[in-house]
């Protein structure tokens, strides 16, 4: 588009100047679009980065989240508690809540003083 507006509205310009001209052009823009480029580039990282460390928190946060309520439900089967009653207290599934009791009946079996 540049040529042929170059092309058009300059009449008194040789072809050597026009081509040495854009070739000055195309180095510099060249330049410039790499740096545009990097920018671009340098700002996807770090939006990357930023996204995996919120992921990651998150994820943290979760498996936080989970392990109280374990540590909660777990508590209530050690008192006595229905499971209906624990998994609606914790919002864990009822099948996560019998297999925590399960496990806790076997620990029992094989470890009585605990």
């Amino acid at each position: 588009m540049l040529l042929i507006y170059l092309g058009s509205n300059i009449k008194n310009v040789k072809a050597g100047q026009l081509r040495d001209a854009v070739n000055e052009l195309l180095e510099e823009g060249g330049a410039m679009v790499n740096t545009i480029f990097q920018q671009i580039r340098e700002e996807g990282i770090e939006i990357g980065e930023q996204r995996g460390e919120q992921r990651g928190e998150r994820r943290g946060e979760q498996r936080g989240e989970e392990k109280s309520k374990l540590r909660m439900a777990l508590n209530c089967l050690m008192k006595g508690m229905d499971v209906r009653t624990i998994a609606e207290l914790t919002e864990l599934p009822v099948e996560r809540i019998e297999s925590l009791k399960t496990t806790l009946s076997q620990e029992n079996t094989t470890h009585p003083g605990l």
